[in-house]
């Protein structure tokens, strides 16, 4: 289909017709960059986008028409981009679609992760999964 949306069908000799056997995405929250950069997506909340914790839209005027693809920025700066000596730190979420691109950098366990992430200050995320090793992300 030409709107993104993919539907597996089935010929129906009695009724003559053809019927939806299996159709993707399932949710709204499943179509890409639905809710843009460090935007977060559930069907059960009204609108279905908001920015994550310590995050603002980057484009109001939209986000509030409801085009959330502009996604959301930091409210502040990172001490790292203050060259304060101050430490920044990461907020723990549950439930959320990984990000596409990631680094994937071998470490011990989740604090050495979450060290290598905090020693590179472009580094926006990290997640520490047994079997498969320390993830980040950066930008």
């Amino acid at each position: 289909r030409w709107d993104g949306n993919e539907e597996q069908l089935s010929w129906d000799e009695g009724e003559n017709e053809w019927s939806v056997i299996q159709s993707q995405p399932e949710s709204e929250c499943e179509v890409y960059n639905k809710c843009g950069a460090f935007g977060k997506c559930s069907v059960t909340d009204s609108p279905i986008c908001s920015c994550m914790d310590g995050f603002v839209p980057k484009f109001m005027d939209q986000w509030n028409r409801g085009n959330w693809s502009g996604g959301c920025v930091r409210r502040t700066q990172l001490q790292c981009e203050r060259n304060s000596s101050l430490i920044d730190g990461f907020v723990h979420v549950e439930g959320v679609k990984l990000p596409d691109f990631l680094d994937s950098v071998g470490s011990e366990d989740i604090k050495e992760c979450e060290d290598k992430c905090l020693q590179n200050c472009s580094c926006s995320a990290y997640a520490f999964v047994s079997g498969i090793s320390c993830m980040i992300w950066k930008g």
